[in-house]
């Protein structure tokens, strides 16, 4: 545990060292005060002198650089747990590091969930994953690329206890191969909590077999401590028969699979998995019936859709967004409204439920379920450099939508990604920002509007 320590001490004394020297990106306020002065008529509010009652973001850490979906937030009791990760190839290495935040926005020090994975410094993974257990206990998944002669990605469950300063325990007794169509073919894992209690893990592997090439969904059974429920057949590499999980379920894709779980959610008996984010599908899987085979229905969306929840109707809701306009790329503004729309389970074409403000597919906009029939959306809107995040109340049976809050960065960086949560009264709000030489990983808590 002593490099975790040294780990976690060098990421918070970067985060401070940085935020309190890169004050180009104060706006119109008048000045940090990491001595906590500031002139008459302001407070100093979270490092930052601002008019009294201001809302200023927190600084949680400053990185070098940080990829948008290596930053995912999970609410643990009264609190978040604010979760990102090192590079192998970086100066402290490889590792899965949190902060908690409390619902009065007071953060821990740096945990460090695991620093012990073996990971490859030439290459872009590891994914991970993290749900909550219990007050103090959080699962952790990570999938990463070989680190020997075999071509296949591996994947393992941890347990971490962050109530004794982090550090991992293996929740399964051994890595598990996943299927690949060649070496670097990994995918994002993500758990799912079952209503009755446990968990799965889905994973979206990329299959070649003789004749094609597809994808598959495989699903793992883990009870409450994230072990597996029960024992996993051995594949041999090359078998793309043999899917090493408990279920396995085959995709309609076809094309070059580069696919990663990006969201899951329970939709009355079902689990709903939302997989990649530029094509996106829905695949929707019930529990296994003994003596039948694993089934699943899937669902396509237009490209760059982000699909939201599944309403009281019987459909998936889901926000196709406003368009890209000049160069078309990612961080392009963004123009006209986005549309919130149900793809009914039986087929047929969307259906329209409203309109939306603009919404940007990149970064895609948070989305947190408060009831089964409303929500909260943020997104920056038309730009990628917003100086503000707005909040929206969404019905999805009806689409209508209005802006609830607004949120200040208080920064001119750009915004890599935007998650959220809802903790007992709190809304938690929190976003990357990257420039060329840095990422900041920044929050707020606002009462829930």
């Amino acid at each position: 545990m002593r490099r975790a320590a040294l780990l976690a001490s060098a990421l918070l004394s970067s985060s401070l060292a940085l935020s309190a020297s890169c004050s180009t990106d104060l706006g119109d306020l008048p000045a940090r005060c990491p001595d906590g002065q500031c002139p008459d008529g302001y407070d100093c509010i979270n490092g930052v002198c601002a008019l009294p009652g201001t809302t200023v973001p927190i600084t949680v850490v400053t990185l070098g650089n940080l990829r948008d979906g290596d930053l995912q937030l999970v609410a643990l009791g009264d609190a978040v747990f604010i979760v990102w990760e090192t590079y192998p190839y970086s100066e402290l290495g490889h590792a899965i590091v949190a902060r908690r935040m409390d619902l009065d926005g007071a953060m821990s020090e740096p945990i460090v969930l695991d620093d012990a994975w073996q990971a490859d410094p030439g290459a872009v993974e590891p994914f991970f994953s993290v749900a909550a257990v219990g007050p103090d206990e959080l699962l952790l998944a990570i999938s990463s690329g070989p680190v020997d002669d075999d071509p296949r990605p591996r994947m393992r469950v941890f347990s971490v206890d962050v109530s004794d300063g982090g550090g991992s325990e293996p929740a399964w007794p051994d890595e598990v191969r996943m299927a690949t169509i060649g070496y670097g073919n990994v995918s994002q894992p993500r758990f799912i909590a079952k209503p009755g209690g446990g968990f799965q893990l889905g994973y979206f592997a990329g299959v070649a077999s003789a004749t094609e090439t597809f994808g598959r969904l495989a699903v793992f059974d883990l009870d409450q401590e994230g072990a597996l429920a029960a024992t996993l057949d051995s594949c041999d590499a090359g078998d793309s028969a043999c899917c090493p999980a408990h279920h396995c379920y085959d995709s309609a894709r076809t094309e070059g699979i580069a696919a990663g779980v990006e969201r899951t959610f329970y939709w009355q008996d079902q689990a709903v998995w939302v997989i990649d984010k530029t094509r996106p599908s829905c695949l929707l899987t019930s529990d296994p019936v003994e003596g039948e085979p694993d089934t699943a229905e899937e669902l396509f969306f237009d490209a760059l859709s982000l699909p939201l929840a599944a309403d009281v109707d019987g459909g998936l809701v889901f926000v196709a967004p406003s368009a890209r306009t000049g160069d078309k790329l990612p961080n392009a503004p963004a123009s006209g409204p986005a549309h919130l729309r149900r793809s009914a389970l039986a087929g047929g074409d969307p259906v329209e439920l409203g309109e939306l403000p603009v919404v940007r597919d990149a970064p895609r906009a948070a989305w947190v379920l408060r009831d089964e029939a409303h929500g909260y959306l943020v997104s920056p809107g038309e730009f990628v450099d917003a100086p503000s995040l707005s909040v929206l109340d969404v019905d999805i049976t009806t689409g209508a939508a209005t802006e609830v809050a607004s949120i200040d960065r208080i920064s001119s960086l750009e915004i890599g990604s935007v998650t959220a949560a809802l903790v007992a009264d709190r809304l938690f709000v929190v976003w990357l920002e990257v420039a060329n030489d840095r990422a900041v990983i920044r929050a707020v808590v606002l009462p829930a509007p």
